[in-house]
């Protein structure tokens, strides 16, 4: 994953997308240039003001316990994203 903004790049080595993300989100094969936004770690109050209708949302995950069961899934913070993006 490659993330650019202010002309400068950077490579993203460690991105994860979690493992049934297909399913939350699919979109068309190929480059997609999206706005981003942070949410932390996409609880309830990391959203509040934040539109991310569009966008593609980076949440921190902590793996638990390993990179196919994370944080984003049973904390509900992947459901909130879509929840948030179809409200705008």
């Amino acid at each position: 994953m490659t993330v650019a903004a202010n002309g400068k790049t950077l490579n993203l080595s460690s991105a994860h997308p979690i493992i049934d993300f297909p399913t939350y989100m699919p979109s068309a094969e190929g480059d997609e240039e999206l706005d981003s936004v942070w949410v932390g770690l996409g609880q309830a109050s990391d959203f509040i003001g934040k539109d991310v209708s569009g966008k593609a949302v980076y949440i921190y995950s902590i793996p638990t316990p390993s990179t196919l069961i994370q944080s984003a899934s049973w904390m509900g913070s992947v459901a909130r994203a879509q929840r948030a993006a179809r409200r705008r």
